[in-house]
């Protein structure tokens, strides 16, 4: 078997993928075609997903896009139609859609909770992921099994300044993602989480200055911090059969953040 032959974990396999368009999700697109994946991008109006269709086609995939809103039953229904209709079965589901500050203000404690926030990020971070479960499922399970990918934060662990809901949205993924796996792992389906920490979008990093920069790669374990390309390569292992034995499970991609006592600083 040569090197691009081993490369391409994931050949023929049906991803759907969700929150297509944005940072993580762009990277995990393109690493997923380029290991072979036939791809349905699924993301927002307004966002560039056939341009995303044509990198990911030159990266050596297939894919097609599908525009909706992952907080509606009908445009999560209507995405796994695409899939269906397209290719004819779905292996892989990919819930990298989320949010971390959906209204003006931001997140913020509990005292300080707008209840419209919270609702929205509930909406985004958990009701999205868990109806496209809900709905892939039952292709997936009649299909012989598949796996599923949910991105978690390392949010999910620990708590933060003024993250209140995007943390427990996120600690709800983490049981959804067990849910999923144990009623589902009989009937074929692998279900696990990736909790990226720590990766950080060129918009972040000019937005945060240097000195914060610094401050948080001091807290890892790795002489850098996170890329989205990172998180992308965890996805396309637990989406190929490379992990066939592994469900039910949660992988941080944090540079080792959560590895150490928090006074331990590099």
């Amino acid at each position: 078997m040569t090197t691009s032959e081993q490369d391409r974990t994931v050949e023929g396999k049906v991803v759907v993928l969700t929150g297509a368009c944005g940072y993580i999700g762009s990277a995990t697109a393109l690493a997923l075609a380029a290991a072979g994946a036939r791809l349905v991008l699924s993301d927002r109006a307004g966002m560039p997903i056939e341009e995303l269709v044509d990198r990911c086609a030159s990266a050596g995939g297939h894919a097609v896009a599908h525009r909706g809103d992952i907080t509606e039953d009908r445009d999560i229904r209507a995405m796994i139609d695409v899939a269906v209709s397209t290719w004819g079965r779905i292996d892989v589901l990919v819930n990298n859609a989320g949010g971390t500050d959906l209204a003006a203000g931001g997140d913020s404690d509990v005292e300080s909770m707008d209840l419209g926030l919270w609702d929205r990020m509930m909406a985004v971070n958990l009701r999205g992921p868990m109806l496209a479960c809900k709905y892939a499922l039952p292709t997936m399970t009649s299909g012989g099994g598949g796996s599923i990918v949910n991105v978690a934060s390392t949010a999910a662990f620990a708590g933060d300044v003024g993250l209140a809901a995007y943390s427990a949205s996120k600690a709800g993924v983490l049981g959804l993602t067990r849910a999923v796996a144990t009623s589902h792992g009989k009937r074929g389906i692998r279900c696990n989480a990736v909790a990226p920490g720590s990766v950080v979008t060129p918009a972040a990093a000019a937005m945060m200055g240097e000195e914060f920069m610094r401050s948080r790669e001091a807290t890892r374990l790795t002489p850098r911090l996170g890329r989205a390309e990172d998180v992308a390569h965890m996805v396309a292992y637990l989406a190929s059969d490379r992990s066939s034995y592994v469900t039910g499970q949660t992988f941080l991609v944090d540079g080792g953040g959560f590895a150490h006592q928090p006074w331990v600083v590099g």
